[in-house]
């Protein structure tokens, strides 16, 4: 999560300004950089950074070690002795400097800095099926093992599940993820029936531990989404 130059934490290296400032004499950056290897250093209390186009994040220190990060989302005034340099979160971004000296200090760093974007964990590619089953009691489902993804809500009652030699017991609103190639069954208890939604899907996803083996219990606003999946079963309305 990033941190913006309003936060609080940015006082220590210079704050926003609401100075009418002439930024057409200033000196101009074109950035496309993802990584940085060095730092210049503010040699007065008078340098001032405004982004003109893209998403910019600087990068400050006071010692040129402890590197600190934040989106630049106001025009900037930092202090004197602050270090400082600027990656380019957008494809291109467009930075303009007013200073004292038109060359500052550098400070090569002994390990270069690299911004890793935020980028999505899981693309599901595609829906196989999804149906909602009700089973009465005594119901056994002996297991199967299959190459997709499948997620099975409990709408009511109570299911039981073995997965890999584990077991689960899901009660109303819970979830459980079965990966591919997961051996898993079902079943229900001799005094209890349930209903619950399934899923099958393709997806890819390489942190199969965050989801697998365990139990989820569905808040409310999930509940809404899985809630609307079911009665969309009911539809014949092929969109």
């Amino acid at each position: 999560m990033f941190s913006k130059t309003t936060n609080a934490n940015f006082k220590v290296f210079g704050d926003i300004t609401y100075e009418d400032l002439n930024f057409a004499n200033g000196h101009l950056h074109t950035l496309r950089n993802k990584n940085i290897l060095s730092l210049k250093l503010t040699t007065s209390d008078n340098t001032y950074i405004r982004v003109n186009k893209g998403v910019v994040m600087i990068l400050v220190s006071r010692d040129g070690i402890d590197i600190q990060s934040f989106i630049i989302n106001r025009k900037l005034k930092l202090k004197k002795d602050v270090y400082f340099n600027f990656i380019s979160v957008s494809d291109e971004s467009e930075v303009s400097i007013i200073c004292d000296e038109y060359v500052l200090p550098l400070m090569y760093l002994e390990e270069g800095y690299t911004y890793s974007a935020i980028s999505p964990l899981l693309n599901i590619a595609e829906i196989y099926t999804k149906f909602y089953q009700e089973k009465g009691v005594n119901y056994t489902f002996p297991g199967e093992t299959h190459p997709y993804w499948e997620l099975t809500y409990v709408d009511k009652g109570i299911l039981s599940t073995n997965v890999g030699g584990t077991d689960y017991e899901l009660k109303q609103g819970d979830l459980i993820f079965y990966a591919p190639q997961q051996f898993h069954t079902q079943s229900t208890l001799d005094k209890n029936s349930s209903s619950y939604l399934t899923i099958n899907f393709n997806m890819d996803f390489n942190h199969n531990e965050l989801l697998c083996n365990k139990v989820f219990n569905i808040k409310r606003e999930a509940y809404n989404v899985i809630n609307s999946l079911i009665h969309e079963l009911s539809s014949d309305n092929i969109y």
